[in-house]
């Protein structure tokens, strides 16, 4: 549908053109709720300081940085397939302490039932894992890319950011309202015994049923309400202790909360939409089928559901929430924060987990993968360049763990349908290396591709994503969030 609309991008330059266009809403400042940031936090700029530099990528640390301290997590954060392996492939763990815990046996019986996968199905699993990575995927928001590879200037980037931001929060409006009510429940909790009781009536007020069609109310409550009362505790106490911290991060989901208001979200539909329309010179029915598009993707969104997934975080969520078994709630609380780092914004990597029973047997697996687009110069016959083509290079980084086999890692560059492969296989098969090299060989050219370089050779450590993809690629393509 949306493949036949043709993106032209006006030459803003043009008078004409210009009169055409709609009037851009004014940039309103922004204002800080509390203090100014400190510059300290900001990652410094890169200089020939010797000893500053890191040795893996010739970064300059600042020790205030929150990317840097995040760059130092990865290497203490608990690894995903290590947690993972007591679950499914240690009988002993199993045995000891889950199946000891009527809630979590139901929860895991489930979750083994469902891993239950044939080929297909395991496409199928890391397909929805790869489709439903981002909020923001489908034919709408592909659409949108090409549009801004066509006409990439301030103004309409402008609006797809206003647009994106309200997208995402609209779609987590109820995720939203529950973080409100646990912070405020936080508060409270901390909050000096005299006051808690005027708090929690304030509090009460909290619509958390209907979040959606409740979100006015709630945001009146705690703009009009509870902020201000927070903020004469603050002037009267100067209490800088951890109710502080807690209002930052109340305040931080209260802007999320009104970005997400229908209004809000609608008014950003319509600039993105009238912009769209007079910079593209798009027809009525095209910009009908656009707004279809976008309707289809939001169903799509509240559509999604995995059951695998649904009963593997509920083991988790009860596993974490079990406190008479401390090697339970550790370990889950490790595959929890394994899990958030994997997903942390701050990476810019696809990633993919695979828990699966093929035919009897458990196997874990993890895919790390970077895509990258270059404009390559073709040459013709007489050497000449001619017209760029783009050209796709993967780099996948494979872990998978097999019930009486081993721990096997492979690293997978692609490019242009030839890959190279590095093969580390367990020391019980090392002796193998020769008839895997073969088998693989044979397998790829079943595919139609073409191999360059096959290697071959014993694991002898287990290795991290970031080990990997190095620190100076997360540094160049990842998202500094400052605080």
């Amino acid at each position: 549908m949306l493949e036949n609309i043709k993106i032209t991008a006006n030459n803003i330059n043009t008078t004409n053109n210009n009169l055409n266009r709609p009037k851009m809403p004014e940039r309103s400042e922004n204002l800080s709720p509390f203090d100014i940031l400190d510059p300290n936090i900001v990652n410094k700029s890169l200089k020939q300081e010797g000893a500053s530099f890191n040795n893996q990528g010739n970064i300059a640390y600042n020790p205030n940085s929150i990317f840097v301290k995040f760059l130092q997590s990865l290497d203490l954060a608990p690894t995903l397939i290590e947690n993972m392996r007591k679950i499914l492939l240690s009988k002993q763990f199993i045995n000891s302490n889950i199946k000891n815990n009527p809630l979590l046996k139901l929860f895991f019986e489930e979750f083994v039932k469902d891993i239950s996968m044939d080929n297909e199905k395991m496409l199928d699993f890391i397909k929805f894992q790869h489709n439903n990575y981002t909020k923001f995927s489908g034919e709408f928001f592909d659409f949108i890319r090409d549009a801004l590879k066509a006409n990439p200037n301030d103004d309409f980037k402008n609006l797809v950011g206003s647009f994106m931001k309200s997208y995402d929060c609209f779609l987590s409006t109820d995720e939203t309202t529950k973080a409100l009510a646990n912070i405020l429940n936080q508060i409270s909790i901390n909050m000096p015994d005299f006051l808690k009781d005027t708090f929690e009536a304030m509090t009460k007020k909290l619509l958390v049923d209907n979040p959606e069609s409740s979100a006015d109310i709630n945001l009146n409550l705690l703009k009009n309400e509870i902020v201000p009362y927070l903020g004469k505790y603050i002037s009267k106490t100067n209490d800088f202790g951890i109710i502080r911290d807690y209002i930052s991060v109340l305040i931080h989901n209260i802007v999320r909360l009104e970005k997400g208001l229908k209004d809000n979200f609608s008014n950003n539909v319509d600039n993105l939409f009238n912009y769209i329309k007079y910079s593209f010179n798009l027809s009525e029915k095209d910009i009908s089928d656009l707004r279809y598009a976008l309707i289809n993707n939001f169903r799509g969104h509240s559509n999604i559901k995995n059951n695998s997934l649904d009963f593997m975080f509920k083991l988790i969520d009860s596993g974490i929430k079990d406190s008479n078994n401390y090697i339970n709630k550790t370990t889950f609380e490790s595959i929890e924060e394994s899990l958030l780092v994997c997903n942390n914004v701050q990476i810019p990597l696809i990633h993919i987990f695979l828990p699966v029973n093929y035919n009897g047997v458990f196997m874990f697996s993890e895919l790390w993968i970077n895509k990258e687009i270059f404009d390559d110069k073709v040459n013709d016959e007489n050497g000449k360049e001619n017209e760029k083509e783009n050209s796709e290079t993967f780099k996948i980084f494979l872990t998978f763990d097999i019930d009486n086999i081993g721990y096997f890692e492979t690293i997978i560059f692609s490019k242009n349908n030839k890959i190279s492969l590095d093969i580390f296989v367990p020391n019980a098969l090392k002796s193998l290396t020769n008839k895997i090299k073969d088998d693989i060989t044979n397998i790829v050219k079943k595919n139609n591709l073409n191999v360059s370089n096959i290697y071959v050779n014993e694991c002898t450590k287990q290795r991290k994503f970031n080990e990997v993809f190095s620190t100076k690629f997360i540094k160049e393509r990842g998202i500094n969030v400052i605080a």
